[in-house]
């Protein structure tokens, strides 16, 4: 049984929201405009953002707690060898030069 979210109060939206992961509230938030104006309203706000930079990958995660070291991974962004690059060709690509195979 699906709920009609966009039909409940507006505070009720704003909770719901407050209770969910945050890919969850992510992903709702590419379901409309609307539903994007929502989640802002929400004023989810975290309190500190960590960045893991390795050699093979970048992750960012969000804390909403000021001395708790529960942090909610947001994105992780691996690297991908494509080894030779002797077969990359040039392309242009919204005014930038970039290779490409």
């Amino acid at each position: 049984m699906s709920l009609p979210f966009l039909k409940f109060p507006g505070l009720v939206q704003i909770e719901v929201i407050k209770q969910l992961e945050l890919r969850d509230v992510f992903w709702m938030s590419l379901c409309s405009k609307y539903m994007k104006h929502v989640i802002r309203s929400a004023e989810l706000r975290p309190k500190r953002v960590h960045y893991l930079v390795a050699y093979n990958r970048i992750q960012v995660a969000l804390g909403f707690l000021e001395h708790n070291d529960n942090v909610h991974p947001l994105v992780l962004v691996r690297r991908i060898s494509y080894g030779d690059t002797k077969d990359l060709k040039k392309m242009k690509m919204g005014g930038a030069t970039i290779k490409s195979r």
